[in-house]
């Protein structure tokens, strides 16, 4: 909790356990911005609180890069 207080920003790398989507719920109920990097089985379950969505990693560091 103490993190998800301190970071400016949670990015929700997928596939990961159901565990990381309550870390992530806590990080948007927190106001801050939750980016999603991969693919979901159930998108709905994160539609709404990630306001970025990358398919890949490589996506992601492709848009970081200025790429996209």
């Amino acid at each position: 909790m103490e993190a998800l207080r301190e970071c400016d920003a949670a990015i929700l790398l997928e596939p990961s356990g159901r565990s990381s989507l309550a870390e992530a719920g806590i990080a948007y109920g927190m106001g801050k911005p939750v980016t999603l990097v991969g693919l979901v089985d159930h998108p709905e379950v994160v539609y709404r609180i990630c306001g970025s969505r990358y398919p890949s990693t490589e996506a992601f560091l492709a848009h970081l890069d200025g790429g996209g």
